[in-house]
């Protein structure tokens, strides 16, 4: 994973398609909280809507912005594409996460932070262990980076883990790029 990081291939947003997951990071506090927190090299995670946009989950709740806006200070910026994952599925991935932005869905504090418990604890016990302790709050009105994602691949029926939206970060996301599950497809940042 570490050579796809250092020695990647830059691409432009023409690169991307539908439901393709970008995950960033950047010098702001909160990423490098996050980043420290999760044992992370990236901060978020935001998917990609066509049309330059992307959806994803900020302090002020879910939306969809451009994504030049949803990059603006990120320094480090990989795209990655969920493999086998049908056009009339991405419809479905996106429309979700679309809705949740329609709807009004907030950031979820308590559940990002529960993350932050949760990786912490990987480290000592079991995952089944660490999720119990952890991740017994998953509010399902609200969403923080990574979870929005993995919710909305889930509802898809194409779920990305074998575990609950809630314990998805976006290191798991970049992990999951050396897997069968998602395919690397290039940097838009940071090489």
């Amino acid at each position: 994973m570490s050579t796809m990081i250092e020695n990647g291939t830059k691409i432009g947003v023409d690169a991307l398609k539908l439901a393709d997951i970008i995950c960033s990071t950047g010098n702001a506090k909160i990423s490098k909280a996050i980043r420290a927190a999760t044992g992370s090299i990236v901060s978020h995670s935001m998917l990609f809507s066509g049309g330059g946009k992307v959806i994803e989950s900020v302090g002020g709740g879910v939306r969809e912005v451009p994504l030049s806006e949803a990059l603006d200070g990120a320094q480090l910026a990989i795209a990655f594409r969920p493999a086998s994952l049908p056009e009339s599925s991405a419809h479905v991935v996106v429309d979700f996460a679309r809705q949740q932005a329609t709807d009004g869905k907030k950031y979820d504090i308590r559940g990002i932070i529960a993350q932050a418990g949760y990786q912490l604890d990987r480290i000592f016990f079991s995952e089944e262990q660490a999720a119990r302790a952890n991740l017994w709050i998953q509010d399902e009105n609200r969403y923080f980076c990574s979870e929005l994602i993995a919710a909305a691949f889930q509802h898809a029926g194409f779920p990305l883990t074998n575990t609950r939206p809630a314990a998805v970060s976006p290191q798991t996301l970049v992990e999951l790029g050396s897997t069968d599950t998602l395919a690397y497809v290039g940097h838009l940042l940071g090489l």
